[in-house]
C-alpha cells in the first residue's frame, strides 16, 4: 500500500515483536521494584511508616498492587514509593548509628573491665591471692 510506512510485512511485524518485548520487559522491572518497596515497608517500623503518612496523606504516587495491603499500611493511608525509600535511608542510617554507639560502649566497657582485672585493688585478684596463701 501507498500510505505504509513499512512496506516489508516482516519488518513491520519484528519491530511490533521488539516493542511488546520492550513493553513486557519494562512492566517486569517495574513490578520487581514494587514488590522490592513493599518489602522494605514490611521491614519499616510501623512509627515511621506513620510519620510518612502523617506528612502526605494525599500524595498521588501510590504503592499500587493487586495484593492486600499490610494490616499496618491500611491503616495509615497511602504512602508513596519515595517516601519508603526516604524512610528505609533514614532507618538504615539510625541503626548504623546505634550499632557504632553500642559498639563503642562494648569497648569501652571491655575496657573498664580489662583494667579492673588488671588493677591490684581489684576484687577478683584479691580473691585469688587469699586462695593462693
Amino acid at each position: 500500500m501507498p500510505g505504509d510506512i513499512y512496506p516489508d510485512s516482516s519488518f513491520s511485524t519484528k519491530l511490533l515483536s521488539k516493542r511488546i518485548a520492550h513493553k513486557l520487559s519494562e512492566k517486569s522491572r517495574r513490578n520487581r521494584l514494587a514488590a522490592a518497596i513493599r518489602e522494605i515497608q514490611k521491614l519499616l517500623p510501623s512509627k515511621a511508616q506513620g510519620e510518612a503518612a502523617h506528612n502526605d496523606n494525599n500524595n498521588n504516587n501510590e504503592i499500587s498492587d493487586d495484593k492486600e495491603p499490610s494490616p499496618q499500611f491500611q491503616c495509615m493511608g497511602p504512602t508513596s514509593k519515595v517516601e519508603i525509600v526516604e524512610l528505609a535511608v533514614g532507618y538504615i542510617r539510625k541503626l548504623k548509628q546505634e550499632k557504632d554507639e553500642a559498639t563503642r560502649r562494648a569497648r569501652e566497657a571491655e575496657q573498664q573491665l580489662y583494667s579492673t582485672r588488671k588493677g591490684p585493688s581489684s576484687p577478683v585478684n584479691n580473691e585469688s591471692n587469699l586462695h593462693k596463701e
